[in-house]
């Protein structure tokens, strides 16, 4: 990830996303909420690990997180959470089976291996005044998801607002492990920009230093030794996790801002 700007906490930042309403409703109605989507190529075998590590950084400065995994292959979040194995590989062992956490407060997390086998679930958070950020992991091939699974990501993703807002597409999403050529990506960032025009854009790519992408906001590169803890039963705790929930919030809060102001002055 390149230093665009000074580096900052979740908390410098928060007053920014606290203090707009949802360009979908009118400003100071409905609770403050975004979605981000992490998206990993197929064959990159840290999913789990990456959204474990995110939910972490979200959940740890005074957000409400619900973490969402979906697709086949361990391990899933439920290792990282220090789950059982009889817990977390339920899934493996029965058809639709899901797995379901709380860390903390402020964290929740579900896994299964289709967005459908989540639907029957949410979470109620004690404080429904704060801030709610849904992650939602899931692996993709190709050009991104089929259409099936695009739209049964969408649904997912509406069904654990807080809000009804319709046809929810993310505010961003974090793609990982393309090839250097990062064309299996382009089709799919273009597909969910036809659903939100303002969708924020980070990627990670073996060759991204030094280079730009029209498609892209931010590229990434991944600390030196990232995946080392990888085995253990722990979520990540790099600070690579915070700098882009940082850099994410801080976008979207400028985003909605001028979507917001431009409403306004029409």
């Amino acid at each position: 990830m390149h230093p665009r700007r000074t580096p900052k906490e979740l908390p410098d930042v928060s007053h920014l996303f606290l203090s707009r309403s949802d360009p979908a409703g009118d400003p100071g109605s409905g609770p403050v909420e975004a979605v981000f989507w992490i998206a990993v190529e197929k064959g990159f075998l840290h999913r789990a690990f990456l959204a474990s590590g995110f939910g972490t950084a979200f959940a740890a400065n005074g957000m409400d997180v619900s973490l969402l995994e979906v697709g086949a292959g361990l391990p899933n979040v439920g290792y990282y959470f220090a789950m059982e194995p009889s817990n977390y590989l339920a899934p493996v062992v029965e058809c639709g089976g899901v797995v379901t956490g709380s860390p903390s407060a402020s964290l929740w997390f579900a896994y299964a291996h289709e967005p459908v086998s989540l639907l029957g679930i949410q979470r109620e958070f004690e404080d429904g005044e704060r801030p709610h950020v849904i992650l939602l992991s899931f692996s993709f091939s190709g050009g991104g998801p089929d259409p099936e699974l695009l739209g049964e990501l969408v649904g997912c993703t509406v069904h654990h607002l807080r809000g009804s807002r319709g046809n929810r597409w993310p505010d961003g999403v974090l793609i990982f492990g393309v090839d250097d050529s990062m064309r299996p990506a382009e089709r799919f960032i273009r597909t969910l920009r036809s659903g939100n025009g303002d969708l924020i854009v980070f990627q990670h790519s073996a060759d991204s230093a030094g280079r730009t992408d029209h498609e892209v906001d931010e590229m990434l590169t991944l600390p030196e030794g990232l995946f080392g803890s990888a085995a253990r039963r722990l979520p990540p705790s790099d600070p690579f996790f915070n700098d882009c929930a940082v850099n994410l919030l801080e976008l979207l809060s400028y985003r909605r801002k001028r979507i917001v102001s431009s409403d306004a002055n029409s």
